[in-house]
């Protein structure tokens, strides 16, 4: 079996078969154990509702792969892997809050008074290149304050038929969208 291509992938061939040796003897059933213990990994992180729960479950099997290439002892390598993927998973919420507090300082709809005339014009150029679904999903997500806030988050999510946590996701990545427009944006009218 030979170490999976994918692109954000830094791993090198003799850690990828150091993990193929830790999970079996032979090629058949270490390929056959690698693929179980990626599908459990892959189911954690959507029980924990990772957006990207292929990539993290990846991210996971790089981190334990380079582990025992650098020559960690692993006594139990799906408990190993379980505390990576939490890891992980922490991580993950760490940036998303972060991300959501970054969100929170850009201005609302029409935009404060005292924020800087051409941050507002910025803003506004990031926001109109948002599809318009995209652009009306943002600006209600974060309308408003408080219980009203999450009373109309609720009736978004039931009025979209996701999950609360799929909406957040998917407000998550548009105001990553419009943070990257935004900072660019802001630096080349400086």
């Amino acid at each position: 079996m030979t170490p999976p291509h994918r692109p954000d992938s830094q791993l090198i061939p003799e850690a990828f078969n150091a993990l193929l040796r830790a999970l079996g003897p032979d090629s058949d059933r270490a390929a056959s154990e690698y693929e179980l213990l990626r599908l459990k990994l892959v189911k954690y992180f959507e029980w924990h509702g990772d957006p990207e729960p292929e990539h993290r479950a990846d991210c996971a099997l790089d981190r334990i792969a380079r582990s025992l290439h650098a020559g960690t002892v692993i006594q139990n390598l799906q408990s190993f892997a379980l505390g990576v993927a939490r890891n992980l998973q922490l991580e993950t919420s760490r940036e998303w809050s972060r991300a959501k507090a970054a969100l929170r300082e850009l201005p609302a709809r029409s935009g404060p008074a005292c924020v800087p005339e051409n941050r507002q014009r910025c803003m506004q150029s990031c926001l109109a290149r948002l599809s318009g679904p995209e652009r009306e999903l943002i600006v209600e997500y974060y309308c408003g304050e408080g219980r009203a806030r999450i009373d109309r988050r609720k009736r978004m999510a039931a009025e979209m038929k996701l999950p609360m946590n799929a909406l957040r996701i998917r407000a998550h990545r548009i105001r990553a969208e419009v943070e990257r427009c935004l900072n660019h944006c802001m630096e080349n009218e400086d």
